[in-house]
C-alpha cells in the first residue's frame, strides 16, 4: 500500500503513481495487489494539471481504506513529513505495527521516528526527483515521465529549487515529451478578488521587525497563508511567518529568502517551534507547522508578540 500526504499534490501524485508502475512493470509485482492511498483526495491543481496533459487516465486511488487492511498491508509513506499530515488512523496503527517504509525529500522530518525503515534524501528537490532516478531511459513510460515532470516543476517551483541533479533527471524525463508542452500544463495563478484581500488584511495585521540583517515580518490571515508567505517574501522580507487558523486547528506557514543564513533560518524555525511545542515539515527555504487546536484572531496576535519576545527582535 503506497500512502501520501492528506491532500496530495502534484509531486505526491507523481511520484506515487510512478512507483506503482515501477514496482508492477520492473518488479513484477501485480498491479491488483497495490492499493494508492490519498488521505482526503488530491488537489485541484493535480486534476486539472493531469487532465491538460492527456493522462489523468493513471488514477487509480482511493481516498481511505479499513483499518484491517491497512494492518495486514506492507506500508510506503510517500513526500509525508510529520504525523499532522496524516489522519490519525493511520498514524495510530503505524504506531502499531511498527512497519512502515518512508521516502522523503523534505529538509525536516518528524515522521521517521515512528517507522522502522526510511529512505530519507533532502539534497532532492522533490519526491519525483527521487523515484525518477529507479528508473533506466529504457524502462520510462511517456505518460509516466509527463507525471514525472510535472511533479517536479511543481514542487520545485518551476526550478526555482533544484540542483544539477534536478537537471539531469529533466534531461532523461523529457526524452520522452515536449517539456514546453508539459509545462503549460501546469495550473495558472489566478490573481482573484479573494487573495487580493488576504494580501491586503495581511499587510494590515503585520509585525515588521529586524534581527540582526534579517527583516522579519508575522501576520495572520485565514486562508492562502502559504500564498502570502510568498508576497511577503517578494516584497521585502527576509523570512516571513504566516499564521492561519483553521476549523480545529492552525497552521503556521514560514518562507526564507535564498540569501539569508542558514544560521538564522534555522534560529527564526526553532524558535516558532519551540513556542508552539511542535515540529515543522519542508524544505530548507519554506516550512510548515500544524497546530492541533483551534485559536482565534485575538491569540494569533499574542503568538506573533511571543515570536517577537522570544527572539529579542528591536524595530528598525
Amino acid at each position: 500500500m503506497i500512502i501520501t500526504h492528506k491532500q496530495a499534490d502534484l509531486d505526491a501524485v507523481a511520484s506515487s503513481i510512478a512507483l506503482k508502475h515501477f514496482l508492477v512493470s520492473i518488479e513484477g509485482l501485480s498491479k491488483n495487489d497495490i492499493t494508492v492511498v490519498y488521505p482526503e483526495g488530491i488537489s485541484k491543481e493535480v486534476e486539472e494539471s493531469f487532465k491538460k496533459c492527456g493522462i489523468y487516465h493513471l488514477f487509480d486511488y482511493v481516498n481511505d481504506v479499513d483499518e484491517k487492511l491497512l494492518r495486514e498491508s506492507s506500508l510506503i509513506i510517500l513526500d509525508t513529513a510529520s504525523e499532522t499530515q496524516l489522519p490519525e488512523k493511520f498514524i495510530s496503527i503505524i504506531n502499531n505495527k511498527g512497519e512502515a517504509l518512508l521516502i522523503d525529500h523534505h529538509y525536516s522530518n518528524t515522521l521517521k521516528k515512528i517507522v522502522n525503515n526510511y529512505y530519507w534524501d533532502t539534497e532532492a528537490a522533490s519526491l519525483s526527483e527521487i523515484v525518477a532516478e529507479l528508473y533506466s531511459e529504457e524502462d520510462l513510460h511517456i505518460d509516466i515521465s509527463t507525471a514525472l515532470v510535472l511533479g517536479i516543476l511543481a514542487d520545485t517551483g518551476r526550478f526555482s529549487r533544484g540542483s544539477h541533479r534536478t537537471f539531469s533527471v529533466m534531461g532523461k524525463l523529457t526524452k520522452f515529451n515536449n517539456y514546453e508542452t508539459v509545462k503549460k500544463c501546469l495550473p495558472v495563478s489566478r490573481e482573484d478578488r479573494s487573495i487580493r484581500i488576504a494580501r491586503l488584511k495581511a499587510l494590515q495585521r503585520m509585525a515588521i521587525e529586524i534581527y540582526e540583517e534579517a527583516i522579519i515580518v508575522a501576520t495572520y490571515v485565514s486562508s492562502f497563508e502559504s500564498e502570502i508567505a510568498d508576497f511577503l517574501i517578494r516584497i521585502g522580507s527576509d523570512a516571513s511567518i504566516v499564521i492561519s487558523p483553521k476549523n480545529n486547528e492552525f497552521r503556521v506557514m514560514l518562507k526564507f529568502r535564498d540569501e539569508l543564513k542558514e544560521e538564522l533560518k534555522e534560529r527564526i524555525l526553532r524558535t516558532v517551534e519551540k513556542i508552539l511545542a511542535s515540529r515543522s515539515a519542508g524544505h530548507r527555504d519554506f516550512a510548515v507547522i500544524v497546530v492541533k487546536r483551534k485559536i482565534g484572531k485575538n491569540e494569533a496576535q499574542k503568538i506573533i508578540s511571543e515570536i517577537r519576545r522570544e527572539l529579542h527582535l528591536q524595530g528598525p
